[in-house]
């Protein structure tokens, strides 16, 4: 099946671990994800699945030591990182990476543009959308090899509305009811026509963190399995 997302870039996260997953409290499962039975929620969202690579030297993210974070330079990092969190080259990705002992994956990044989903004619006015698309992105397109693991609804800042928004107890039934079988086995959409569902919901129910957008994953390579 053909990418429906355009590809906005590529970053390196941790592969899922007991140390990771030992974060997912009972309690933080039930304030945030659709499906709280998820072995371990993939995102797009950093703080929900963590990047490996770090600008400057502050204190690693909870869930990350020492050895598992790349530092890049602030002086001298990519430009598209430092503006948008994510690799505008594989290639040049690549050249800081080392491995870590727990594994990592590759992941790749598209945005789901408005002529790609028929309910939809433009998106809002945004600046960031307008910005992050200007950027040529190499390769342009995911590899056929790439295994797609689903669609995430997040915001500009990459904040999830599926595991990182938290859900008032009057409102979590009928969420988890309306779109809890719809998400896979990575806590994301299997279907584009969902996600962009939930995100038009998601822009009416948090509106204050919105306009959230539609993100397909693509899962470039991962050291351990991915379950």
């Amino acid at each position: 099946m053909r990418p429906l997302g355009r590809l906005i870039g590529f970053d390196i996260r941790l592969a899922p671990s007991p140390r990771l997953r030992s974060l997912w409290t009972g309690e933080r499962r039930e304030s945030f994800l659709l499906r709280p039975d998820l072995n371990f929620p993939f995102s797009i969202d950093r703080a929900v699945w963590p990047s490996r690579f770090q600008l400057g030297a502050a204190q690693a993210s909870p869930g990350l030591e020492g050895a598992d974070v790349i530092v890049l330079d602030p002086a001298s990092a990519n430009t598209h990182f430092q503006l948008f969190d994510l690799w505008d080259d594989l290639n040049q990705m690549l050249v800081p990476h080392r491995k870590t002992p727990e594994g990592d994956a590759g992941l790749s990044v598209g945005l789901v543009l408005p002529e790609q989903d028929p309910n939809e004619s433009t998106f809002p006015e945004d600046e960031w959308c307008r910005a992050i698309l200007d950027t040529p992105i190499r390769p342009p397109d995911p590899d056929p090899a790439w295994t797609r693991i689903g669609y995430d609804v997040a915001n500009s800042g990459f904040t999830s509305a599926l595991s990182n928004c938290g859900m008032s107890d009057d409102e979590r039934p009928t969420l988890r009811r309306l779109w809890s079988n719809r998400l896979n086995r990575f806590g994301l959409f299997e279907s584009a026509e969902d996600a962009q569902r939930y995100r038009a919901d998601a822009n009416r129910r948090i509106e204050e963190d919105g306009p959230f957008f539609v993100f397909e994953l693509h899962l470039i390579w991962s050291s351990v399995p991915i379950s």
